[in-house]
C-alpha cells in the first residue's frame, strides 16, 4: 500500500512539473483571478507582453493593468462567464509597464474547486500585435490594389477625351500658321495636354499597368547621375549626403521610372525641411532571409538591393504612415501638390517586384527604404529600344479605324485622309468583322492596315483582333488604347499585332506609326503559329 502512494504521488509530481513547464514554455500568458478580479496566478510571459514581473502581479485586480477603454468590454464578458452563459474569446487592450496600450485576446473558462464551487477565472492571454500589423497590412495591400484598379480605369477613360483635345487641337494646328494669333493659344492647349497626360501617366503607373523599358542598372551609378540636379533642387542650408556602394549588384529596371522615384523621394525630403537639414541618399546590397520575411510577409526572400532615403524634417504621425502611399493624399497645402508622387513611387517599386518600407517619427525626420531585386545572370542582356523615323509621309492605303468612341475617331480619321490615306471608320469590333468580310466575299483587297482598340462593348478588341487573323492571316493590325501593361503587349503582339500606340498619341506621331506599321514586311511564320493555335 505504501509503494502505491509513493507511486501516485511521483506520478502527481511529475504531471505537475510536467504542467508547469508546458505554461511556463507556452508563448501566450496563462492565468487565474478569484472572482472579483483578483490575480491568483499569473505565467512568466506577462513579462515578455506586458513588461512586469508574474509575482509582482499576483495579487492585483487585473483591472489596474487595462486600458479605460477595456474596461467596460472585460465587466461585460466576466458577468456572463460567472453567470455561466456561452463566451467567446474578445479582445481588450493591456496597458504595459512601458505606458503601451497591448492588444490580446482573452479566452477565459470558469474555475472550480475541489468541492465543485467557483472560486474565480482561469484563461489564457494572447497578444494580438503582430496579428493586427500583419491584418492592416494586408487590408492596405487589398485597398491600394483596389484603388490601382479604379486608378486604370479612370486614366483609360481620360486617356480617350484627352486623345479628342489632343487630336482636334493638333489638326486645326495644321491649318495654321506660326504668326497666326490662334497659333500660340493652340500649341498651350497642346501642351497643357500633355502634362494632363503626364499625371495620367502617374496614374497608371500607380497602378502598375504602365509601359516600362527595362534594363540592367547600377543605383549607385542613377543617383550620382542626379547629384546635380538634387543640388540645385535642394535650398543651399540642406546638407546633401551620399553614401553609395560602388560595387553594388546590379538591378533591372526602367531608368525613367528610377529617376522618377529618386526625385519624388528628394522632392518630399526637401518640402518636410523648409528651415533646412541634412538628406541622405545611400545604396548597399542586402539580404532579406527567412525571419525578415515572416514578419513581412509581402516580402520574398532573395538577394536585394537597398536605397534609403533620410532626412532630418519634421516627421509623420501615425495617420499620415497609415495614408502616405494613398493615391491624392498629401499633408501640403492645396495646390501645392497633387497627392501622386508617393502613391507612383509605390507603383514603381511593386511593378519592379521591389519592396518599400517607411519609417518617421514626428520632429525626428523620415527614412524610406527601397528594396529592389538584384538582376538574375540570364537576364543582363541589354534590350535595344525601336527608334521612330524622323521623317512624316502619308501615302494612299485603305485603312479602317476600330474605336468605340466616335470623338476619337473624327479626328484621326481626317487628319490621315489630309495625308493620303483612304479611312473607313467603325465603332465596334462587329462592324468591322462585317466589313472585313464583305470585301473578302465582293473580291476586293483586304484593308492595307486595320487601326483598332482593345477596350470595347460587345467582343472587345482582342477578339476582334483574332477573327481578323482567322479571316485574313496577313491582316496589319496596330493596337491604339489608353493603356496596357508589358504582359498584355507581348500577348498581343504574339496574337500578330504589327504595333502599339498609348493614347493619348499625338497626330504625328500615328502618321508616323501608320507609315512605318504599312512598310513593315509580314511575319508569315509568327501569323502561322497563331492559326494554328
Amino acid at each position: 500500500m505504501t509503494a502505491v502512494l509513493k507511486y501516485s504521488k511521483e506520478i502527481s509530481v511529475r504531471s505537475e512539473i510536467h504542467y508547469q513547464q508546458l505554461v511556463e514554455n507556452m508563448g501566450d500568458v496563462v492565468f487565474t483571478t478569484d472572482l472579483n478580479g483578483y490575480f491568483t496566478f499569473i505565467s512568466a510571459q506577462a513579462k515578455d507582453v506586458l513588461h512586469y514581473a508574474a509575482e509582482n502581479m499576483v495579487g492585483r485586480n487585473i483591472r489596474e493593468f487595462l486600458a479605460l477603454d477595456s474596461l467596460s468590454i472585460f465587466e461585460e464578458n466576466c458577468d456572463r462567464q460567472i453567470q455561466g452563459k456561452t463566451l467567446h474569446p474578445f479582445e481588450i487592450e493591456f496597458v504595459s509597464a512601458k505606458g503601451r496600450q497591448i492588444p490580446v485576446e482573452i479566452n477565459t473558462s470558469p474555475l472550480f474547486n475541489t468541492e465543485g464551487q467557483l472560486i474565480g477565472l482561469e484563461g489564457i492571454a494572447r497578444n494580438m500585435s503582430e496579428h493586427n500589423r500583419l491584418e492592416a497590412e494586408l487590408f492596405q495591400a487589398k485597398k491600394m490594389e483596389a484603388v490601382g484598379t479604379l486608378a486604370a480605369g479612370v486614366a483609360h477613360d481620360f486617356n480617350n477625351i484627352l486623345q479628342v483635345i489632343f487630336s482636334f487641337t493638333d489638326l486645326l494646328l495644321v491649318r495654321k500658321n506660326e504668326d497666326d494669333p490662334d497659333h500660340k493659344k493652340l500649341t498651350q492647349i497642346k501642351k497643357q495636354v500633355i502634362h494632363a497626360s503626364e499625371l495620367t501617366r502617374q496614374l497608371l503607373t500607380f497602378s502598375r499597368k504602365g509601359e516600362r523599358q527595362l534594363q540592367p542598372l547600377n543605383m549607385s551609378n542613377e543617383i550620382q547621375k542626379l547629384n546635380e540636379i538634387i543640388i540645385r533642387t535642394i535650398p543651399k542650408m540642406v546638407d546633401v549626403k551620399l553614401h553609395l556602394t560602388e560595387t553594388l549588384k546590379l538591378v533591372k529596371a526602367d531608368p525613367n521610372q528610377i529617376e522618377q522615384i529618386i526625385m519624388n523621394l528628394v522632392i518630399n525630403a526637401r518640402d518636410a525641411m523648409p528651415d533646412g537639414g541634412e538628406l541622405i541618399l545611400r545604396t548597399e546590397d542586402a539580404i532579406l532571409d527567412g525571419k525578415y520575411c515572416q514578419k513581412n510577409p509581402e516580402t520574398v526572400p532573395g538577394d536585394y538591393v537597398l536605397m534609403t532615403v533620410s532626412d532630418t524634417g519634421m516627421g509623420m504621425d501615425k495617420h499620415m504612415l497609415e495614408n502616405i502611399f494613398d493615391p491624392f493624399y498629401t499633408t501640403k497645402e492645396i495646390g501645392k501638390g497633387t497627392g501622386l508622387g508617393l502613391s507612383t513611387v509605390h507603383g514603381i517599386v511593386k511593378n519592379h517586384d521591389g519592396y518599400i518600407r517607411c519609417e518617421s517619427v514626428p520632429g525626428q525626420g523620415t527614412t524610406f527604404m527601397i528594396y529592389l531585386p538584384v538582376l538574375k545572370v540570364e537576364d543582363r542582356t541589354e534590350k535595344v529600344r525601336d527608334t521612330l523615323k524622323e521623317e512624316i509621309i502619308g501615302g494612299s492605303e485603305n485603312i479602317m479605324m476600330v474605336d468605340d468612341e466616335e470623338t476619337v475617331l473624327e479626328p484621326i480619321k481626317e487628319f490621315l485622309e489630309l495625308y493620303g490615306y483612304n479611312v473607313m471608320a467603325v465603332t465596334t469590333g462587329e462592324e468591322a468583322i462585317t466589313e472585313v468580310v464583305k470585301r473578302k466575299s465582293e473580291g476586293k483587297t483586304n484593308f492595307d492596315l486595320i487601326i483598332l482598340d482593345l477596350n470595347m462593348p460587345g467582343m472587345g478588341g482582342a477578339k476582334c483582333l483574332q477573327r481578323l487573323l482567322q479571316i485574313e492571316q496577313d491582316s496589319k493590325v496596330l493596337i491604339a488604347t489608353g493603356y496596357a501593361d508589358q504582359i498584355q503587349e507581348k500577348k498581343i503582339r504574339d496574337m500578330g499585332a504589327r504595333g502599339f500606340v498609348s493614347k493619348p498619341y499625338a497626330l504625328r506621331h500615328m502618321l508616323r506609326k501608320v507609315r512605318e506599321t504599312l512598310d513593315e514586311k509580314s511575319n508569315t511564320t509568327q501569323l502561322l503559329n497563331y492559326s494554328t493555335n
